[in-house]
């Protein structure tokens, strides 16, 4: 275990030493380019005109890449990477890879896809604003009380 981190450090020392990438530990994957909220600090929910989704061949393209690479762990992030149909299969097919998975959500869906996310992300970031008269004024989502 100890050569292999050694080793991991190595990696990431000459990535940045040099102008070659010799290791991604960490990747950002933007599973669904839109957003279902309306922050008033964001602009990702505007003119998404070209909307964009990961597809299992996407994922299935990575996989030489992130082995190679060394890559421990991908950051699900987006517009909401839980818009995307596939969510919880990309989960999957990179789990099977002992890649693990951070999501980074608005938490509008984590309600109803909670048991789900639980079997397939190993950390949930949400974005919280502070109560919940103020988060929803910054999202732009009112709560019917």
């Amino acid at each position: 275990m100890f050569a292999q981190t050694l080793y991991q450090s190595f990696r990431r020392y000459r990535t940045l030493q040099t102008d070659r990438i010799s290791a991604l530990p960490i990747v950002i994957l933007m599973p669904h380019s839109a957003c279902n909220c309306r922050c008033v600090m964001c602009d990702i929910w505007k003119d998404n005109k070209s909307l964009k989704q990961l597809e299992e061949a996407d994922i299935t393209g990575l996989l030489g890449s992130l082995k190679r690479y060394g890559t421990q762990q991908v950051v699900m992030s987006g517009g909401e990477a839980l818009l995307n149909p596939n969510f919880f299969r990309l989960c999957e097919m990179l789990r099977k890879q002992n890649i693990k998975i951070s999501l980074l959500s608005t938490g509008l869906s984590i309600e109803r896809k909670a048991e789900k996310i639980l079997q397939s992300v190993n950390d949930l970031i949400l974005s919280l604003d502070g109560p919940a008269e103020i988060h929803d004024r910054i999202r732009n989502q009112w709560r019917l009380r």
